[in-house]
């Protein structure tokens, strides 16, 4: 598992929400210059703020898509997945079991637990995150995060809260799981 480009995806991330923090203050403070630059490029000021809010809910599917790949790919790192295998039985299976074109792994914070130990042995018992040492509320909204994507994408609606408000007070959430997958990938 490449543990660097999923360092960078939350660098990217907090980048986002850093940008939309510096429009959202802007618009807060002084609309003026968005009008401006509206009528300046020939668009309404409501169709750029359409335009920002894109933004935020790029931000939205961004979280997600974190989360499944990491999931995804970690799954694919402990199984060995992408070896040059000389059991092409077991290649096989691999691969019409966990299409690379098709496998989307669930990432609400209990199926990630599911997840684990569903495709890994521990002779200890269950597999238990670290990251449930977070507060009840941040995995909460790591929840709602992902069922809103969901809806947003299936259905065009848009959540009732904050993307750029959950979004930023996740991303310790996000360093916690990437950091729980990586010590769990040591051991096995």
């Amino acid at each position: 598992m490449d543990v660097e480009f999923f360092k960078d995806r939350i660098k990217d991330i907090e980048n986002s929400v850093n940008l939309i923090n510096t429009i959202e203050d802007s618009i807060s403070n002084s609309s003026e210059p968005h009008r401006h630059l509206a009528t300046r490029i020939g668009i309404s000021y409501m169709e750029l703020r359409n335009i920002y809010e894109a933004h935020e809910l790029k931000l939205l599917v961004d979280y997600y898509t974190f989360c499944e790949q990491l999931m995804k790919q970690f799954i694919y790192s402990i199984l060995d997945f992408y070896i040059s295998d000389i059991n092409i039985h077991r290649k096989k299976l691999l691969n019409n079991t966990l299409k690379p074109e098709t496998f989307s792994p669930r990432v609400k914070y209990k199926e990630i637990e599911e997840n684990l130990n569903k495709y890994l042995h521990v002779s200890t018992g269950k597999i238990k995150l670290l990251s449930f040492c977070i507060e009840s509320d941040t995995r909460n909204r790591h929840d709602e995060l992902v069922l809103a994507r969901h809806t947003y994408a299936h259905k065009g609606e848009k959540p009732s809260f904050s993307i750029l408000s959950y979004v930023n007070s996740n991303i310790v959430f996000l360093k916690f799981l990437l950091n729980d997958f990586q010590n769990i990938n040591t051991h096995f």
